[in-house]
């Protein structure tokens, strides 16, 4: 039987692999090209956690859904097939886990929040929230191994946070330990990270994947793709300005916000585009073929194309890469 988290822990599994030989390399090209790797595999874990998280959400109820967009409260009981569906939205493995804790530390941080699932006072769907979370942690920790340590972790992460919060940061002098509602209203105010992605994957050149990401240390553009179709990935990251990154997510926001509708289009010679972005205005997820500059999936394209190129292509990988995407 098909497992639907085949291709997130194949991810996962890679990764950890990887991970692995890059703390034993001391070849500089090697280590360039094994950190590459990793930003790939880690994109491709949350791009497959979010289409099935996209996937399974539609198959909510109308009400659940709003619930989980933190839009309207839920004035009715569950039925059981309800609150399991719920409960496996939640317990999607999440692919932006991977680099931020090791397997040891997502095991405890499943453990907290299945603890706080077990809190009497606790309403019914945030306990099913917590256990599916819960799960999807626990999960991931499996597909690394027990033995994964992340490569140079971010500081500042939500699962980083939520971890030092509750079980204290090594070297400290005393373990601060921060009460279970104290770190659930943290939790309820932390917004998914704003994120705007375009996969382009032409006819004859290589795929390139552009990345806009948002979250409390700012704004990103990372742009991965090759050189050419049989050489290593590469992956470079950049930091938009504030003033620039303002700019972009208020226009995406506009474009969000409004009625919209992806022109059918087809072709033999040209590119396919897949568009995935989130914010809290609204979401865009469809695939297009070789849009025109005027149409909403051209606006949504060029806009994302354009921080790339304004931020990014200093690099010159990048830029041969904007340059045959612009073809």
């Amino acid at each position: 039987m098909f497992d639907p988290n085949y291709y997130i822990a194949l991810c996962a599994r890679k990764y950890a692999e990887a991970t692995e030989r890059l703390a034993s390399t001391k070849d500089a090209r090697a280590q360039d090209e094994l950190k590459a790797l990793l930003v790939y595999l880690r994109d491709s874990a949350v791009h497959e956690s979010e289409g099935r998280r996209g996937a399974l959400f539609q198959r909510l109820p109308e009400d659940l859904r709003r619930w989980a967009d933190r839009k309207a409260e839920v004035m009715r009981t569950l039925t059981r097939s309800e609150a399991e569906l719920l409960r496996s939205w939640y317990a999607i493995p999440g692919g932006g886990l991977l680099g931020t804790l090791s397997s040891t530390e997502m095991m405890h941080l499943a453990d907290l929040y299945e603890g706080w699932s077990c809190t009497s006072n606790l309403e019914v769907l945030a306990a099913i929230q917590c256990q599916g979370m819960a799960d999807g942690i626990r999960l991931m920790a499996d597909f690394l191994g027990p033995n994964h340590q992340p490569h140079d972790p971010p500081a500042r992460s939500i699962n980083r946070f939520m971890y030092d919060r509750t079980f204290g940061v090594a070297g400290q002098k005393s373990l601060h330990k921060a009460s279970q509602s104290e770190l659930l209203n943290c939790l309820e105010r932390e917004e998914l990270p704003r994120t705007a992605k375009a996969h382009f994957r032409p006819s004859f050149d290589p795929e390139a994947l552009l990345c806009v990401r948002a979250d409390s240390e700012g704004t990103t553009i990372e742009v991965t793709s090759a050189e050419h179709t049989f050489a290593h990935p590469f992956a470079h990251r950049s930091v938009v300005p504030p003033h620039r990154a303002d700019r972009f997510w208020t226009k995406l926001d506009t474009i969000l916000g409004a009625r919209f509708e992806v022109e059918a289009t087809a072709g033999l010679d040209g590119t396919t585009i897949k568009v995935d972005c989130r914010t809290p205005a609204g979401s865009a997820n469809f695939e297009v073929w070789s849009p025109e500059p005027t149409t909403y999936a051209g606006r949504l394209v060029g806009l994302i194309y354009d921080v790339a190129q304004e931020v990014a292509s200093s690099n010159p990988l990048v830029a041969k890469c904007l340059e045959r995407l612009r073809r």
